[in-house]
C-alpha cells in the first residue's frame, strides 16, 4: 500500500512541474523556441496539470494516515 501512494505523491510532483513549466513557456517567462513560448493556450494546460498534480499529491499523503 505505501508504495502506491509514494508513486502518486511523486507522479502528483512531476505533473505539477510539468505544469509549471508550460505556465512559464505560454507567458514567455521561459525563453526558448519552442512553438509553445509566447502561446496562452498553454498557461491554461499549465494551471489544469497543476491542479491535476496536486489532486494526486492530496490522495497519495492522504493515504500514509
Amino acid at each position: 500500500m505505501e508504495r502506491r501512494h509514494q508513486i502518486r505523491t511523486l507522479g502528483g510532483v512531476i505533473i505539477v512541474a510539468t505544469g509549471a513549466v508550460w505556465i512559464g513557456q505560454g507567458s514567455g517567462l521561459l525563453p526558448g523556441s519552442s512553438f509553445m513560448v509566447g502561446d496562452p493556450l498553454w498557461i491554461v494546460f499549465g494551471v489544469l496539470a497543476i491542479a491535476v498534480g496536486i489532486g494526486f499529491i492530496w490522495v497519495g499523503l492522504r493515504g500514509r494516515g
